[in-house]
């Protein structure tokens, strides 16, 4: 098997160049800090000089705009094979996507309603879900092993039991 050669791949990151007391920088932050490739910086700077545009408008730029957007969907659908590009929503990030679905999930929260989370979940992922206990959900959580940060998954079934 043949090795990556990261330092041919660290060229495409133009962040990765920066330097920290005369070190280059790596990088351990999540998906929303993760650094972009130079293509998908430029890719970036093209839309908002050339297609920026609000959607559904009857604009030269805004129908530039639905369409890349449709693509990138129809693309999405095709790498996890939904059955339907209309399946695929965007959003700004995961952070404020969850937060979304939590407060949409809000009305219908009674108090009891348990929800289980993993202690591994991203933080905004846990705080999101635990803004509900301000309705009365009960937020339970399952451990892992922390000897190889496996999931303890056998304690669910405890856990949706009221047995933790």
């Amino acid at each position: 098997m043949s090795r990556l050669d990261l330092s041919q791949v660290r060229k495409f990151f133009p962040s990765l160049d920066r330097e920290f007391n005369g070190r280059k920088r790596i990088y351990f932050d999540g998906a929303a800090g993760a650094q972009v490739p130079q293509s998908v910086i430029d890719a970036m700077a093209y839309y908002q000089i050339n297609n920026n545009g609000n959607y559904g408008g009857y604009f030269d730029t805004s129908i530039a705009s639905n369409k890349l957007t449709e693509d990138i969907r129809k693309g999405m659908a095709d790498f996890l094979n939904a059955p339907s590009w209309k399946e695929i929503l965007l959003g700004p990030n995961m952070t404020t996507l969850t937060f979304s679905l939590v407060w949409t999930m809000s009305k219908y929260i009674k108090p009891g309603d348990e929800i289980l989370l993993d202690r591994t979940a991203h933080g905004a992922n846990i705080e999101s879900w635990k803004s509900l206990q301000e309705y009365g959900a009960v937020i339970k959580f399952l451990e892992f092993n922390e000897s190889d940060c496996r999931l303890k998954y056998d304690m669910a079934e405890d856990i949706r039991n009221n047995k933790s």
